[in-house]
């Protein structure tokens, strides 16, 4: 597992090595690079190690921890796939009135 700390202000880097060891992979930027900057951060990190899959997380995200073996199969059971994504839910709220953030969605290689 990688983290990427991008820039935080309160030593979250260290707080995760102490906490989780040679679990966890941190890369600390120095900079803010923006959510997109860190998440690329990461999935450079991944990539360069040869990693098949990756996957972005925010810090505050619920897993069900069946979702990555779904995510996993899917992508397994569809070698044209170069993207899939779980569905995204929240609180009830003006940005998601029936709770859906994100309804999914899956990405052939060969798409545009």
């Amino acid at each position: 597992m990688v983290v990427v700390d991008n820039a935080s202000p309160c030593g979250d880097a260290d707080r995760l090595l102490a906490e989780f060891g040679g679990r966890v992979h941190v890369i600390a930027s120095r900079e803010s690079l923006g959510y997109g900057g860190g998440a690329n951060l990461g999935l450079r990190w991944a990539l360069d190690r040869g990693a098949t899959y990756a996957w972005v997380l925010n810090n505050d995200t619920v897993v069900d921890p069946a979702c990555i073996g779904m995510l996993v199969d899917g992508m397994e059971s569809n070698p044209r796939l170069g993207v899939l994504s779980p569905q995204i839910l929240c609180a009830v709220g003006p940005d998601a009135p029936s709770g859906v953030r994100f309804s999914g969605t899956g990405r052939n290689r060969d798409s545009t």
